[in-house]
C-alpha cells in the first residue's frame, strides 16, 4: 500500500472514529461547559477504565476492541485508533496543548526495544477525542505502543502481529459457488438461485485454527429458523461442511453466506467483505402462452434460476438469464438452452453480454468483454459454433460497443458504436449490415449521443420496422441538448431521423412526472402520473400499416405503476399486453383505441408467476407453486 493510500485510510477511519465516538458518548452541546476549569493532562483517559475501544484498521478490515482485550494486526501500515471516554462536563474544556502532550507522548517500539516508524493525529471535538496511531511499514512481529505523561506515568498496549485471517467458500454442487465468494471478476456479485426444500453443501476452509463455536454463532445470524435449517461438519481445525436447507417460506427472499465475525482460536476476529449470495426460489415450469387461441404448452421443468428467457424465432432455443451485480450497475450473464432445458452454451460474466437473436432462428449475436466492450461475435446453437462477427475500428481510439439489434424480418443487423469526448460526451455511430452474410456495413455517421462517465455506457437501438431504426439520443432538433434522451427513428433508405418523442428537461409536465418514455416493437408508449396518483398513458404506432400516426391516449386511477413492477410486450399486429403484478393483465387495442382488463390472461395467482419475455407471438412464463 503506497503512502497516499495509507494517509487516506487513515483519515476515513479516524473520522469515522469520531463519529463512533458521539454515537457512545451520546454528544451534547459544548455550551454548558462554559465556566469550567481547563483539562490539562488527557493522560488520565488513556487508562484502561477511560477507553471507549481501540479500533484496529488495516488496509481491508478493521477490528474494534475494549482495552481489556487481546490486540492483534496484520497489516504493517494499520492504524490504530483510541477513543477516550471524556466525561461530559469535560468536553469543552480540553486545551490544545493537553492534546499536543498527549501525542507527544507516544511511542511505538518492538518487544525488543527497537523503535517502529509511525506518526500520529489527535481530534478533538466538543463530542469526543480521538487519538490514531498510523504504523509505517512495521515488522510482522509483536509491538508496543507506549504513552508516557508528562510526570513520566506509562501506558502500555500490546499489539500481536497476525497473519491476514482468510478464507474460502465453494461447492462440489455449484462451480459458480466459488465465483460468486471471489465476486469474480472486477468485484462481480453474482446470484445463486437455490430451490427451497432441498439441501445443498459449503466447503469451508481457513487459514488458521478457528474457533467452532464462533463459527456456529455466525451461522445462527445467516439461517435464522424462519430462512431455514443447517449442519457442520468438521473435517479439521481449519476446514468444514456447511449443508443448508432453504425453508419454503424463503422463496424470493435473499440469505448471504459468510464467515465475518468468525474468531481464531488466539482471539483474532474475522472481518471480511465476501460472501455467497443465495435467492431462495422454487422449482418452476417453464411455459408458453399464445396470446392468439390462450393456449398453453409446457417446454420444460426447472430448478434453476432465470431472470427473463426469450425464444428464437425458430422456437428452437431458449436464450435465459441470471442477474449479476457489478459495482455500478445490475447485468445479466446468459445460457443457450433447448427446448427441453438442456444448457446447449453457459457463458460467465463478460463472455456474453446484451444479445440478440437473429432471424435465422439458431444464431445468437452478442457482445463479448467486462466493461468497455469491443468485440461482437456470433454463437449458432444448431451448430455449435462461435466466431467473431465485427469489432470496433482500430481508428476510433477508446471506442466500445453501445448497442445490437437485429431485425427478425429481414436479418439486418445494427451495431452502435461511438467514442467518448474529454467532458463525457459518448457520440456513436450506427453500423447496419443487411445481413449476417454482408462483408461491410453502411455506416451512418454520429446519429446519437449522450453523456456517460464509467460503466460500460450503453443506449438502446431497435429495429421497429423493416428499414426503420429507434435510437435514443441527447440531441434536439434545434440543435441544443436536452439533459436526458429523446427519442428518435432513422429511416435507412434516405437517412431522415424524425423526432418521435421529446423529453422535457425535468421530465414533468405542469406537475405531472414522466416516469416511462420507451419503445415496445413498434409501439411507443409514454405514462405520465399527475400529482393525485392517476396515470395517463399514451401510445402510437410508428410502424407498420398503421391505422392512425395519432396517440391513443386513456387515464386510469389504478395506478398501475404501484401495483407492479409493470411488464410490456406486444401483441402483433395492433395490441398491447400489459402486466402490473397485483392488478393482473390488461390489453391495449390501438385499432379498437381500449383499455381493459384481460382475465383471461390471469391464469395463476400473481405470486406464482413469473414472466420471462417475449417470444414472437409468445410469451414465456415460469410457474412456481
Amino acid at each position: 500500500m503506497n503512502a497516499k493510500m495509507n494517509l487516506n485510510l487513515f483519515a476515513r477511519v479516524l473520522a469515522f472514529a469520531v463519529l463512533m465516538t458521539a454515537w457512545l458518548a451520546g454528544a451534547q452541546n459544548a455550551s454548558a461547559q462554559e465556566g469550567r476549569e481547563p483539562e490539562k493532562s488527557l493522560f488520565p483517559y488513556i487508562q484502561e477504565g477511560n477507553l471507549h475501544y481501540i479500533r484496529v484498521a488495516g488496509s481491508n478490515a478493521y477490528w474494534d476492541y475494549s482495552a481489556s482485550d487481546r490486540l492483534f494486526y496484520d497489516d504493517p501500515n494499520a492504524a490504530v485508533i483510541f477513543s477516550l471516554d471524556i466525561p461530559e462536563e469535560a468536553k469543552g474544556s480540553i486545551e490544545d496543548s493537553a492534546l499536543e502532550a498527549l501525542q507527544a507522548g507516544v511511542s511505538v517500539t518492538t518487544e525488543r526495544g527497537e523503535a517502529v516508524p509511525f506518526s500520529v493525529s489527535g481530534q478533538n471535538r466538543t463530542y469526543g477525542l480521538v487519538l490514531g496511531v498510523q504504523l509505517q511499514n512495521a515488522p510482522s512481529e509483536t509491538l508496543i505502543i507506549s504513552f508516557t505523561s508528562r510526570e513520566g506515568q506509562h501506558r502500555l498496549f500490546t499489539l500481536h502481529y497476525t497473519k491476514t485471517f482468510a478464507y474460502t467458500i465453494s461447492s462440489q454442487q455449484d462451480e459458480n459457488v466459488r465465483r460468486a465468494f471471489d465476486q469474480y471478476p472486477g468485484g462481480i456479485g453474482i446470484i445463486r438461485g437455490y430451490v427451497v426444500g432441498k439441501p445443498y453443501t459449503f466447503q469451508i476452509e481457513f487459514n488458521m485454527e478457528v474457533d467452532k463455536s464462533s463459527v456456529d454463532e455466525v451461522l445462527r445470524q445467516v439461517f435464522p429458523a424462519e430462512i431455514g435449517s443447517w449442519s457442520l461438519s468438521w473435517n479439521s481445525d481449519t476446514s468444514c461442511e456447511l449443508t443448508f436447507q432453504l425453508d419454503g417460506g424463503a422463496a424470493g427472499k435473499y440469505v448471504m453466506v459468510h464467515m465475518s465475525g468468525a474468531k481464531g482460536v488466539s482471539g483474532n476476529v474475522l472481518k471480511d467483505s465476501h460472501a455467497v449470495a443465495i435467492l431462495a426460489i422454487k422449482p418452476t415450469r417453464i411455459e408458453t402462452y399464445d396470446f392468439a387461441t390462450h393456449e398453453h404448452e409446457l417446454l420444460f421443468d426447472t430448478e434453476a434460476y432465470m431472470e427473463t428467457a426469450e425464444l428464437s424465432p425458430s422456437g428452437r432455443w431458449l436464450l435465459a438469464s441470471e442477474r449479476v451485480e457489478n459495482p455500478m450497475s445490475s447485468e445479466l450473464t446468459f445460457k443457450v438452452l433447448d427446448r427441453q432445458g438442456a444448457v446447449v452454451k453457459s457463458a460467465q460474466f463478460g463472455e456474453m453480454a446484451y444479445p440478440v437473436w437473429l432471424a435465422d432462428g439458431d444464431t445468437v449475436l452478442y457482445m463479448k468483454g467486462e466493461w468497455a466492450r469491443t468485440e461482437v461475435w456470433s454463437f449458432n446453437a444448431a451448430t455449435g459454433e462461435n466466431r467473431l462477427f465485427w469489432k470496433v475500428l482500430e481508428e476510433m481510439d477508446g471506442g466500445r460497443l453501445a448497442a445490437l439489434a437485429a431485425d427478425p424480418h429481414s436479418g439486418a443487423i445494427a451495431i452502435a458504436a461511438g467514442q467518448h469526448d474529454d467532458e463525457g460526451l459518448f457520440t456513436y455511430d450506427l453500423h447496419v449490415f443487411p445481413s449476417m452474410d454482408a462483408d461491410m456495413p453502411h455506416v451512418y455517421e454520429k446519429v446519437g449521443q449522450y453523456f456517460c462517465y464509467e460503466g460500460p455506457c450503453l443506449t438502446w437501438v431497435n429495429f421497429i420496422d423493416e428499414g426503420k431504426l429507434s435510437y435514443s439520443s441527447i440531441k434536439r432538433p434545434d440543435g441544443e441538448r436536452s439533459t436526458i434522451n429523446n427519442t428518435y427513428v432513422l429511416d435507412l433508405a434516405t437517412g431522415s431521423e424524425q423526432l418521435l418523442d421529446q423529453a422535457d428537461p425535468l421530465g414533468q409536465e405542469n406537475g405531472s412526472l414522466v416516469i416511462y418514455r420507451g419503445l415496445i416493437q413498434d409501439m411507443f408508449v409514454r405514462i405520465v402520473q399527475r400529482p393525485d396518483g392517476q396515470e395517463v398513458w399514451s401510445v402510437t404506432r410508428v410502424g407498420g400499416e398503421a391505422d392512425s400516426s395519432e396517440p391513443y391516449t386513456f387515464e386510469t386511477n389504478e395506478q398501475l405503476l404501484a401495483a407492479g413492477p409493470i411488464r410490456l410486450f406486444a401483441q402483433p399486429p395492433d395490441k398491447l399486453a400489459l402486466y402490473a403484478g397485483s392488478s393482473g393483465w390488461h390489453t391495449i387495442d390501438l385499432h379498437h383505441r381500449t383499455f381493459e382488463a384481460a382475465a383471461e390472461m390471469d391464469w395463476y395467482p400473481s405470486d406464482t408467476v413469473k414472466v420471462l419475455g417475449p417470444a414472437g407471438n409468445l410469451l414465456l412464463i415460469g410457474v412456481s407453486e
